[in-house]
Parts: structure tokens; C-alpha cells; sequence
């Protein structure tokens, strides 16, 4: 089974590689990818996940990325612009299925149907489902995977995608 590297060289930016893009837009669906963290800068929390319904531009989408730091942690944000903000329900906390050591596999499993969202790891769910109560909710975009932090390297393998109705 092959895997997708991400090196993060940017000092200022994240590092996101989009699935297909315009000829795969993705409404409601069901992602699952298995991640494992190469290697580090060592300087604080590194985060990496998925990048969902976004924009060809990447200038707005959702993402739901986690870290090792801190016994293991994740977030779900989404960005605007260049302001990333998280939704009006708790959209963080610990993830306590979370293998945290340098090198190990976590899968990681994104739900979207309409504007609620579910999560796993490892295939425990985390928490209660989200949804954005926002007007301009995002509805449909392309998929991807991101390492957010500079000299992070993070494998990406076994990447699934199914309709949900």
C-alpha cells in the first residue's frame, strides 16, 4: 500500500494538497484516511488532518486536524480568508484514542452531511456531532489533506471517499 508524504518547507503557510479538484466536489460524504507523523520540528504541537469542502482558491474551508501534543488533541476549524475560526459548539478537545508517538498510524474518519459534521479517531467517535448555524455554511468543495507546521512530515495512506445520501 503506497503513501502520500507531505513535507511542510513554508515558514509562513500551511501545506495542503487538494484530491482532484473540479473534477471532485464533494457534498455529503464519508472520508477516512490513516496518518503517521514522520517527522518534527520539535517545537510545539504539530498538526495535520483533512481539509474538507473547500474552495478551489483555498480561501475558505473546513478542517479537522490533530495533534500529539498534550496526551493527544484535535481541532475543528474553518477558514475565511486568512481567519480561521471554530464553530459556535465546542469544535476542540482531547482525543484520548489518539496514538501519540512518532511514527505510529491513526485513522482518522470525517462524516459531512449537510452543514453537521462527525468525527473519528481510530474509529471512536469524537464527541457530539458539530454543525455550523452560520448563513453561509459550506455546502460542497474539494477534499485534501494538510500539515500545518514548518519541517513536519506527516504519511497519508489508504485515503477512502463515499457518498453519503
Amino acid at each position: 500500500q503506497g503513501r502520500y508524504h507531505i513535507l511542510n518547507n513554508s515558514p509562513n503557510n500551511v501545506a495542503i494538497a487538494l484530491y482532484g479538484y473540479g473534477s471532485h466536489v464533494y457534498k455529503n460524504f464519508r472520508l477516512t484516511v490513516t496518518m503517521s507523523e514522520i517527522t518534527s520540528p520539535q517545537d510545539g504541537a504539530d498538526y495535520y488532518g483533512i481539509v474538507f469542502r473547500s474552495a478551489q482558491d483555498q480561501a475558505h474551508y473546513y478542517l479537522f486536524e490533530i495533534t500529539a501534543s498534550g496526551g493527544g488533541q484535535y481541532d475543528f476549524l474553518r477558514k475565511d480568508g486568512t481567519k480561521y475560526s471554530l464553530p459556535p459548539q465546542n469544535g476542540n478537545g482531547s482525543a484520548p484514542k489518539l496514538k501519540t508517538a512518532m511514527g505510529q498510524s491513526n485513522t482518522v474518519t470525517v462524516e459531512a452531511k449537510g452543514n453537521t459534521f462527525t468525527f473519528f479517531i481510530n474509529d471512536v467517535k469524537i464527541g457530539p456531532p458539530v454543525t455550523d448555524t452560520s448563513a453561509s455554511a459550506l455546502m460542497s468543495g474539494g477534499v485534501g489533506l494538510i500539515v500545518e507546521d514548518k519541517n513536519a512530515e506527516v504519511a497519508f495512506s489508504g485515503l477512502k471517499i463515499s457518498k453519503l445520501p
